[in-house]
């Protein structure tokens, strides 16, 4: 018998759905509340991560294969995940993840933004609730994303930007060990991707190095 998968500490949730939930224990995704249960909880904003992790694996196939390429594309790398890591240090700090050395933190999540998903503790969701006049699980009701991976992979993918390179074999290595990690944690999430405007990958095939997936 396999081992139970552990629950992660976060998971990814419609913003809307969230914000159905009335202090009151009751769901209406129909008419929101005006106060929520969730409007004083730590829910940092998700999408940035969803959009980094994707950006990440379209710039793991740069248009100039030269050294010259390949530097700016393993920058913009580093760019973009040190920014959306930096808004969720309070959510990277509970997975244990060290921050980035020289760069500003910012955990605001009350700035104002356009956003569609929201990282949520799943214990926070582990309560009763009541929806269409009956008592549910929040967690079944709402089935979370997983998001602990992805925090994690995006984390890994900034720290590899740093490795030393020189040449652009070297380059050329830690851009296909990025895309291989990226790889394989994008593609189980492809519907969330997909409802923010993103280009869906597909699964990665023993061997395979598709540049349609770019």
């Amino acid at each position: 018998m396999g081992r139970k998968r552990k629950t992660p500490i976060y998971g990814i949730v419609a913003a809307e759905f969230l914000h159905s939930v009335g202090i009151d224990g009751v769901l209406d995704i129909d008419d929101k509340p005006e106060e929520s249960l969730f409007d004083e909880a730590y829910c940092p904003i998700a999408d940035d991560v969803l959009i980094a992790l994707r950006k990440t694996f379209s710039l793991t196939f740069p248009q100039n294969p030269l050294i010259e390429g390949l530097r700016e594309a393993m920058t913009e790398i580093r760019r973009i995940g040190t920014e959306a890591l930096s808004e969720i240090s309070g959510l990277r700090e509970e997975l244990g993840l060290k921050s980035i050395p020289g760069f500003e933190e910012n955990d605001d999540q009350y700035k104002v933004r356009v956003y569609k998903y929201l990282f949520v503790r799943t214990k926070d969701l582990k309560i009763k609730v009541k929806y269409e006049g009956r008592t549910h699980s929040l967690f079944t009701l709402f089935d979370p994303v997983p998001a602990d991976g992805l925090v994690r992979t995006l984390r890994e993918v900034v720290s590899d930007t740093f490795s030393e390179m020189h040449d652009e074999e070297q380059f050329d290595e830690v851009l296909m060990g990025i895309r291989e990690k990226v790889w394989d944690v994008l593609p189980e999430i492809n519907p969330t991707l997909f409802s923010i405007g993103l280009e869906p990958i597909a699964e990665l095939a023993a061997g395979s190095e598709e540049e349609d997936n770019a």
